[in-house]
């Protein structure tokens, strides 16, 4: 091989070596599709509802920046199969976050028409919708929840979705 075909390639090699962990650090970097915003705007209106300010409610339906019209909510330890197949589709980023292996998240799903508008890690810590006793999907307009103070056994506040109810 000459060397002008061995720079070339080792030049190739390194680009596409610098590309690939690009990505990764990307990834790494938003793992959620930009959801730490949207963790960060839950996690505000749950604070909001514990010290009174809200009558112990969140509406999920006021969260800005980004469009969707169907909220999807699993449990730890869902199986990937179990929301591939009631999303009906396979999402990377979804899939990604793993929710069949963690118990320290619960996965929210925003879905605009067919496709996952965000998917989100929520910390179970900041707010427990695990036990939310919410039938997927959840139509955007019936996205509320009250907010129950921290159960003894748990540590951190409980959501339980009320629908549309005032």
């Amino acid at each position: 091989m000459s060397g002008h075909i061995r720079a070339g390639l080792r030049g190739a090699l390194v680009f596409a070596s610098m590309f690939v962990f690009s990505l990764a650090a990307c990834s790494e970097n938003q793992p959620q599709n930009g959801g730490q915003g949207v963790v960060n705007s839950i996690e505000k209106l749950v604070n909001a509802a514990l010290s009174g300010e809200s009558a112990g409610k969140i509406d999920l339906a006021k969260l800005s920046g980004f469009e969707w019209d169907r909220l999807f909510i699993y449990a730890p330890y869902t199986p990937a199969s179990t929301i591939e197949k009631e999303l009906r589709l396979v999402d990377p980023v979804v899939r990604d976050i793993g929710i069949d292996a963690r118990d320290d998240v619960s996965l929210l799903v925003f879905m605009r028409f067919d496709q996952v508008a965000k998917a989100v890690a929520y910390p179970r810590g900041k707010g427990d919708f695990s036990m939310a006793g919410a039938e997927n999907p959840i139509p955007r307009q019936r996205s509320r929840f009250i907010v129950v103070d921290s159960p003894e056994d748990k540590g951190w506040p409980q959501l339980e979705w009320v629908g549309a109810v005032d």
